[in-house]
């Protein structure tokens, strides 16, 4: 499965952040991007079924290489 425009502005988000970030702080932070608050969490659990992405105790995060 390819990446989605949304799934690219999750990844973006998480990488440029130091620390993890709840679900809700990012959906929030992707909505000025034009991207709906469905849409967002759905790319969300999408990419966390598919390892792109992690949840450790409620935080979001790009796992390191």
């Amino acid at each position: 499965r390819r990446m989605t425009p949304t799934m690219r502005a999750v990844m973006g988000y998480l990488a440029g952040q130091a620390t993890g970030v709840r679900k809700a702080t990012l959906v929030e932070a992707l909505i000025p991007q034009g991207i709906a608050r469905p849409s967002a969490y759905r790319a969300i659990n999408d990419m966390l079924t598919a390892g792109l992405i992690t949840d450790t105790m409620g935080q979001l995060y790009v796992p390191k290489e």
